[in-house]
C-alpha cells in the first residue's frame, strides 16, 4: 500500500510539473489558461486532492494517519455554498 501510495505522489507530482510546463510553451498555454479560468480563485481542485488522497491511505490501516491528516488539511479548502 506504501507503494501505490508512494507511485501516486509520483504521478500528481509529474503531473504538477507537466501543468507547469506547459503553461510557458506553445499549445499548452491554451489550456493551462482555461484550467485557470475554470478553477477559478477558490481552493475546489484543492480540496479534492486531499479528499482523494485521504482515500486512498484509508485503504490501509498503516496509513491511518496520513488519511485523518488528509481529511484535515481538505477542511481548510471546503468550498463554502454560493461559490
Amino acid at each position: 500500500m506504501l507503494f501505490a501510495a508512494l507511485t501516486l505522489v509520483f504521478v500528481m507530482s509529474s503531473g504538477a510539473l507537466a501543468f507547469a510546463v506547459a503553461a510557458n510553451t506553445g499549445p499548452g498555454r491554451e489550456l493551462v489558461n482555461f484550467a485557470k479560468d475554470r478553477i477559478g480563485p477558490n481552493d475546489e481542485l484543492h480540496y479534492v486532492v486531499h479528499t482523494v488522497l485521504g482515500h486512498v491511505f484509508a485503504l490501509c490501516p498503516c496509513t491511518d494517519g496520513l488519511s485523518r491528516l488528509e481529511y484535515t488539511k481538505a477542511t481548510f479548502h471546503r468550498p463554502t455554498p454560493g461559490r
